[in-house]
């Protein structure tokens, strides 16, 4: 298994928005189908990028230097911005 071609920065990103996505799992019940791919899709994007990073001899295949075409900061702080700019009402869920 190689990660040469899997960008560890996108992944990063799919964390984020899975873990933000999803914080409503703590309080809000809907199904055990809905709450179980909910873990599903955190745990295993969290496990992903673990591996990318720290599991010998997995993470020695991951090409550092062909993914940074594109700092992540520059789609994280305006879409932060943006979310904070067109919000309905403020609060954690939301």
């Amino acid at each position: 298994m190689t990660f040469s071609g899997i960008s560890l920065n996108s992944q990063l990103l799919y964390v984020l928005v899975f873990v933000t996505r999803y914080l409503d799992l703590f309080w809000n019940f809907n199904s055990i189908y809905n709450s179980v791919m909910k873990l599903i899709f955190v745990s295993t994007s969290v496990y992903i990028v673990y591996m990318m990073m720290f599991v010998q001899p997995i993470c020695a295949t991951y090409r550092k230097e062909a993914d940074n075409k594109l700092p992540v900061h520059y789609l994280i702080v305006p879409c932060a911005i943006l979310a904070l700019i067109f919000i309905e009402f403020y609060s954690l869920a939301e």
